[in-house]
């Protein structure tokens, strides 16, 4: 990353390695080992069926975690389309991209990350991130911290689909109350996936 670079994401890096005690200065250097990537709507960062080489910090936009159904869930779902929406990245809930078990493991991906909107975003390899926790061992939080993140959003979510069950508008409603206008950015039937509601019955909001 240049010095411009530098000076204009430090802050997203800065936010996104708060669970660290690092300096300014060496916030500054570690924000210099991540490469900007550009993410053009409808495109992946990640796709299923290969190794996820790098993980990200989100700087704008919005994407998505794409599961493919394949068999027998495939032939049983209620709807047409062959993947599950896993998960769902943008500020506040979710600036952390990566599929953990390909970037740490080197095995293929089961999911695709794709771009909803033109995004941003920060990225480093596996190689260089033990590089950085080697010079700077805090860093070595950050996993359990991320690990930490999702498993709050993961239940925060099963939360609400027990409180709005069976009450597809509700869910949806408290979405859009929760993240006003991301809904409709990220597309109705991408919401309804994650959401577990019937892709085929869009709501009044959308």
């Amino acid at each position: 990353m240049s010095n411009d670079e530098v000076t204009l994401y430090l802050p997203v890096i800065i936010k996104a390695l708060s669970a660290c005690t690092l300096n300014h200065e060496q916030l500054k250097a570690i924000c210099k080992i991540f490469n900007v990537q550009f993410v053009k709507k409808d495109t992946n960062y990640c796709t299923n069926g290969k190794i996820c080489e790098t993980t990200a910090i989100l700087v704008s936009g919005i994407l998505i975690s794409q599961y493919f159904k394949t068999g027998k869930e495939l032939k049983n779902t209620k709807d047409e389309c062959p993947y599950i929406v896993a998960n769902l990245y943008f500020h506040p809930l979710c600036p952390y991209l990566n599929h953990g078990s390909s970037f740490y493991s080197g095995n293929y991906c089961s999911v695709s990350i794709q771009a909803k909107e033109n995004s941003i975003i920060l990225t480093i390899t596996l190689k260089e991130l033990n590089n950085l926790c080697l010079l700077y061992p805090e860093l070595n939080k950050l996993r359990a911290f991320i690990a930490e993140a999702n498993d709050k959003i993961s239940d925060n979510r099963i939360l609400k689909l027990n409180v709005f069950k069976n009450d597809d508008e509700g869910l949806l409603l408290d979405f859009e109350a929760t993240h006003p206008g991301k809904a409709k950015r990220i597309g109705f039937a991408n919401i309804a996936s994650y959401l577990n509601m019937n892709r085929n019955k869009p709501g009044s909001i959308l």
